[in-house]
């Protein structure tokens, strides 16, 4: 169990110098305490922490969090809590409503020592400007019952300045502002649209493909139609002329064998009997 340090010793706390250091007492409120942003500042731009009061003129342009970056920033306070106290952070809610989100952890164990560090992401349309002494987080700090204490035995590592980690990390880091992200969503949204153009147009070629070939396929049972008829009617015409021909053939050798008979007869008015005669018989 624990109970919660309220206003009146927060002050005797910032006013003592005990386990808020560098604190203001205007920054006790009811049972929470608000620290501050402090002059220091991690940023991909510098590749190393940088001080506000030392920043050039082009850098001084930097001092601002742009859409879709973090940037690394401690407090103007250092906590020196005893092993008998905690501290639950939470984000102050003016900082949401810029579009900024607060990355860290947002529990302080009993016996840190050191500034809070944290990382600010904007992920609004708009740069957040950086301005030290601005409120970041409030701070509920506990105080633990004395049969609680003996069960916390680790000390947690003191820090006063951005650990080692993380600047070789911020120094590699490359922002990802939200315009890039909206050029990559639009370029995606442009391959789509055109992948959909040609779908639809690959469906329709099969579509008129698919209507030709039947066209097509009609026209050639015709014309199978059509050869078949000229088929048919030629060998009709085929049999005819055979038979015609077979005519002609019989009467051609029933000629051949008058030719042979005239041949030995002899007299003028016996031939014009004959010729009369077979005349008469070949219909001629």
């Amino acid at each position: 169990m624990a109970d919660i340090i309220l206003q009146e010793q927060l002050e005797l706390a910032v006013k003592e110098n005990t386990f808020i250091k560098n604190g203001l007492e205007k920054c006790c409120e009811g049972m929470k305490y608000d620290f501050r942003l402090s002059d220091r500042i991690l940023k991909a731009d510098f590749k190393r922490p940088r001080n506000f009061d030392v920043a050039s003129p082009d850098d001084q342009m930097q001092l601002e969090i742009r859409p879709g970056e973090v940037v690394f920033v401690m407090t103007q306070e250092t906590l020196e809590l005893p092993d008998n106290m905690f501290c639950q952070l939470s984000a102050k809610r003016k900082l949401s409503h810029d579009g900024i989100i607060i990355l860290g952890g947002f529990t302080v164990d009993p016996s840190y020592n050191g500034k809070l560090i944290f990382g600010l992401y904007n992920i609004s349309s708009k740069e957040y400007p950086l301005i030290p002494g601005r409120k970041l987080v409030a701070g509920i700090f506990y105080k633990l019952r004395e049969e609680d204490v003996k069960k916390f035995t680790q000390i947690p590592m003191p820090l006063y300045d951005f650990p080692d980690d993380l600047v070789r990390m911020i120094s590699e880091y490359k922002p990802v502002a939200n315009e890039a992200i909206s050029r990559e969503l639009s370029a995606i949204r442009t391959d789509l649209n055109f992948l959909k153009d040609q779908i639809d147009s690959d469906k329709s070629w099969k579509k008129e493909f698919q209507s030709g070939l039947q066209t097509n396929n009609e026209q050639i049972t015709k014309l199978r139609e059509a050869l078949q008829d000229i088929t048919s009617k030629l060998g009709e015409e085929i049999d005819t002329r055979k038979d015609s021909v077979s005519k002609l053939t019989s009467h051609l050798s029933v000629l051949k064998g008058i030719g042979l008979v005239l041949s030995g007869l002899v007299g003028g008015g016996l031939v014009a009997l004959l010729v009369a005669w077979l005349t008469g018989i070949l219909n001629f």
